[in-house]
């Protein structure tokens, strides 16, 4: 599937919330294991959504799902001037985590 657009860690979370890494996850849930993290201010392809779960690629070729919430605040955000800033939906079921510092 081909990307669908900028997404990036919300930098603003560093300071407002201590966070500065993402987890992103094999599968979309919470239960499945990490993959790798995302640094915060981190830009990465946003593939597909399903729910509140981001299917990321980032440059090195690595992909993976990682939940766009944190508590109800979005963590995970489109970049400003891009030009696409929805994602497809992806259907099935599952579920994946973010990393909280």
């Amino acid at each position: 599937m081909a990307p669908w657009s900028l997404w990036h860690v919300r930098p603003e979370l560093e300071f407002s919330d201590s966070i500065d890494s993402w987890n992103v996850r094999s599968e979309p849930r919470f239960e499945a294991p990490v993959s790798f993290v995302l640094e915060v201010g981190e830009t990465f392809e946003a593939v597909c959504q399903k729910g509140d779960w981001v299917e990321v690629r980032v440059r090195s070729g690595h992909h993976g799902w990682s939940h766009r919430l944190y508590g109800e605040t979005p963590a995970l955000a489109p970049v400003a001037g891009t030009s696409r800033t929805t994602t497809p939906t992806h259907s099935g079921s599952g579920s994946g985590s973010g990393r909280r510092s």
